[in-house]
């Protein structure tokens, strides 16, 4: 990563030490050699020892209520010490034998109150803070205080576990049992966040992650690895170094000496091969932990006090020699068994025996040197006496080899830090191109098409500006997000339906509600809201950051929307948010008798599509005996689609309806029953323009009875003007006017079929007349209506409206 993308902090409850806790020193000293820039905040009260020069280190006081909560509960919080008996089998025992069984009392609290603490540091230091790109939660304990300080910084926030208990107990007690027996686990396990990084440690941390919801696009599911380096450098002890006679056998077990690590269920083995006659052996056990002085009893009451050596913590180094020294390496650990002491045993070729749970899978699928006749299972149920008999017949057959000869073909460390930079970098990267947005352009649809957004974000995309689309997916049908070869998409899903009215005023305040969000999020330097779905948003939000709001306007919500009494509130509310937009822009000049005043600053831009004219696909017409009329657009209740249906049958002809809306269902059922009828649904922009382009006429009827239709200037009127094709269209409104006075179609009565009919005929059965209707059509697209026109005309609006931002637009068409 370079220097803009290395300043990570890492908020961790978990100790960072040299000896110990190999996880958390390992990823982040391996991030710090590679040139990152880490910032660890801790809690504890000592700075931690030889980390580092380029890692900064900041620790907090642990609560005072710690140790009291301990010392109040611990008469209540006794552990069960019984050894592990062999005839039981594992979903007995795993809920007791849990470490933190008082998450209510002291896990969750501590974890609360470290968010308080750094919270209160991060508004205090804000300023210096500004330069860090991510926020790592570090297992358990760091995650909802940095979920806090990733939100208060507004920057990307990352998770990562060592693996988790919780697969055991969702499947066993649901989810919110879960959530009472293991509060803390659950809640950070199941915090949102841009990256989260699961070791694979055979615990099925990545199914635990999708039970609760995690996108699977956002999780990093890698085992730990071997460090390849020190593997090389370990050196065998002699057996008289260790305090061990020449035939004596080496077992070793390396863990924290906790409840879930079951070092007990190692005693057990120990005296149940003495009991077998097997007794030439040391079991060695490397490691520390609350349960150390219970072991030792426990130990001492089994009678193989002589047979076990407790070492103590002792230094990575001292711990390798002392695998390289071992004839076999033990682990019988409650969940999983693909401790860091297991694969790096496997890697030097020694002997493991485990519980045969499955955990290894995922390293030993990474690692094709690995031998599975390394590999000693031993079932749960039966364990010791199973993994006596594994023992005795491994015995057999066994010689030591006390020449060490290091896997290569292993799953390294080094991998598993080339997996987790790569899946960083990637996060930044896309958080920094999130962030660069200039412009937000938001439309109260999916976005699949819209042509007016697609095409300003063309007008405005060539000076080198990073365009973002809002879309609102009311029925969950498109992709969440998508990148175009101009701007970037992404859609929100909130329930609604289109045509819906005042059904939809709780999906409208969600997504009004989101955009507000987001704007404060992406802090464009401009937010061009396309109607009234989006705009009142885009005010709000400017109260709050620099920007400029442009207002849009295609239709009047009032006059398009089905909204009953409540239409005088909405005429009031639109025309205050028009006062209050730094640039209305409208579809038609006379759309300023809807407004009912002239705003301060306003601009005309028509629904002009690019000039696609010359290209092949659409100067190719086809046979007259193969002609059809088409509608492309919205499927609603005002556009004449039943009578355009009829009319098209009674004339025999063929008709082809594509687009989306409340009449969709209708469309498809007469495309079923009404021969020359032919449905296609939704279909993308271009595959429109074809269509259209080699149609007899395209037909575009508006009910003139609704005020916002008289005032109508589509997409279509200027389709058909760029396509050079004629137009069928209604009378008493603003696009029969015009086709009337131009001569570029016919306008027809709306409602009346017969009238509609006879135009389809008409048009159909005289070609030369329609080849003059589309000759004058392409001509006033090309002398009034062009799309580099309005190229100039938006791009010239930008740049009085931001000087500061863009540069002065280029002349001409593109």
């Amino acid at each position: 990563m370079d220097e803009q993308k290395e300043r990570l902090l890492v908020i961790t409850g978990a100790p960072f030490l040299q000896a110990g806790n190999q996880s958390i020193r390992r990823t982040l000293s391996g991030l710090c050699a590679r040139g990152s820039q880490i910032e660890i905040w801790l809690l504890g009260v000592e700075l931690p020892v030889n980390y580092p020069e380029n890692m900064v280190i900041r620790t907090f006081r642990k609560p005072f209520f710690l140790n009291f909560f301990k010392q109040l509960l611990k008469p209540f919080l006794v552990r069960h010490r019984n050894v592990f008996p062999h005839n039981r089998d594992v979903e007995q025992v795993l809920d007791y034998r849990n470490d933190e069984a008082n998450q209510w009392f002291t896990g969750l609290p501590v974890a609360l109150y470290f968010s308080v603490i750094v919270i209160i540091h991060t508004l205090l230091n804000r300023r210096t803070l500004k330069s860090v790109r991510a926020v790592w939660g570090y297992e358990r304990g760091g995650v909802l205080p940095a979920k806090a300080v990733s939100k208060l910084l507004k920057a990307p926030c990352i998770t990562s576990f060592q693996g988790t208990v919780l697969h055991f107990y969702l499947q066993r007690y649901g989810t919110w049992k879960t959530f009472l027996k293991l509060p803390l686990d659950l809640i950070s396990t199941r915090m949102k966040a841009d990256l989260v990084i699961m070791t694979d440690d055979g615990t099925r941390g990545l199914d635990v992650l999708k039970q609760l919801g995690h996108h699977h696009e956002k999780i990093l599911f890698v085992p730990n690895g071997v460090d390849l380096g020190e593997l090389s450098t370990v050196q065998a002890c002699a057996k008289s170094d260790l305090g061990l006679e020449d035939n004596e056998l080496l077992f070793v077990m390396s863990t924290r000496l906790v409840a879930h690590k079951r070092v007990d269920r190692a005693l057990a083995l120990a005296k149940a091969l003495c009991d077998a006659g097997f007794d030439n052996f040391k079991l060695f056990i490397i490691g520390d932990g609350n349960d150390k002085s219970y072991l030792l009893s426990l130990a001492e009451m089994m009678g193989v006090k002589e047979k076990v050596v407790f070492c103590g913590a002792v230094q990575y180094r001292q711990a390798l020699n002392m695998i390289g020294s071992a004839d076999m390496i033990w682990s019988f650990q409650e969940g999983s068994n693909l401790t860091n002491t297991v694969q790096d045993a496997l890697a030097l070729g020694k002997y493991v025996l485990v519980l045969d749970d499955g955990s290894l899978k995922g390293f030993l699928e990474k690692s094709p040197d690995i031998k599975l006749e390394q590999i000693l299972a031993v079932p749960l149920n039966g364990f010791l006496e199973k993994a006596v008999k594994t023992i005795k017949e491994w015995y057999k057959d066994y010689s030591p080899d006390i020449k060490l000869q290091p896997k290569t073909e292993v799953w390294s460390w080094e991998d598993r830090l080339d997996a987790i930079q790569a899946s960083i970098s990637k996060l930044l990267e896309a958080q920094q191109s999130k962030n660069a947005y200039d412009i937000i352009l938001t439309a109260a649809n999916a976005i699949a098409p819209f042509p007016r957004l697609e095409r300003t974000a063309k007008y405005i995309a060539d000076p080198g500006f990073h365009c973002l689309a809002v879309g609102w997916d009311r029925e969950g049908r498109y992709p969440a997000a998508e990148k175009t070869t101009t701007f970037d998409i992404i859609r929100m899903r909130y329930r609604g339906q289109y045509g819906g009215g005042l059904r939809n005023l709780y999906g409208l305040f969600r997504w009004n509600l989101g955009l507000v969000f987001l704007h404060l999020k992406l802090r464009p330097k401009v937010i061009h809201a396309y109607d009234f779905d989006t705009i009142i948003p885009a005010l709000i939000a400017r109260v709050f950051i620099k920007c400029k709001v442009i207002y849009d306007i295609a239709d009047w919500y009032a006059d398009s929307r089905k909204v009953g009494r409540l239409r005088p509130f909405f005429d009031k509310v639109e025309r205050w948010a028009c006062r209050k937009a730094d640039l209305v822009i409208l579809a038609h000049e006379k759309r300023l008798q809807q407004v009912g005043f002239i705003p301060r600053k306003w601009l005309v831009i028509y629904n002009t599509p690019e000039d696609i004219y010359k290209r092949s696909e659409l100067v190719e017409r086809k046979p007259a005996d193969n002609d059809y009329f088409v509608y492309v657009g919205v499927l609603h209740s005002d556009r004449g689609l039943p009578q355009i249906v009829e009319a098209t049958s009674a004339l025999g002809a063929k008709l082809v309806l594509a687009g989306f809306g409340p009449l969709e269902s209708y469309c498809r059922e007469a495309a079923d029953t009404i021969p020359g009828i032919q449905f296609l649904g939704q279909i993308p922009y271009e595959r429109t323009l074809v269509i259209e382009a080699n149609a007899v006429a395209i037909i575009a009827l508006y009910d003139p009875k609704l005020s916002n239709n008289r005032l109508a200037a589509p997409n279509k009127l200027y389709e058909a003007m760029m396509l050079g094709c004629p137009l069928i269209t209604s009378r008493e409104t603003l696009v029969g006017e015009l086709v009337e006075k131009e001569r570029i179609g016919v306008a027809v009565t709306y409602g009346d079929v017969q009238e509609l009919s006879q135009a389809m005929n008409y048009i159909r059965s005289n070609p030369e007349e329609r080849e003059e209707m589309g000759h004058r059509a392409r001509l006033l697209y090309e002398t009034q209506y062009s799309f580099g026109q309005q190229c100039e005309k938006l791009r010239k609006a930008y740049q009085e409206l931001c000087p500061d931002h863009f540069t002065e637009c280029r002349k001409g068409d593109r």
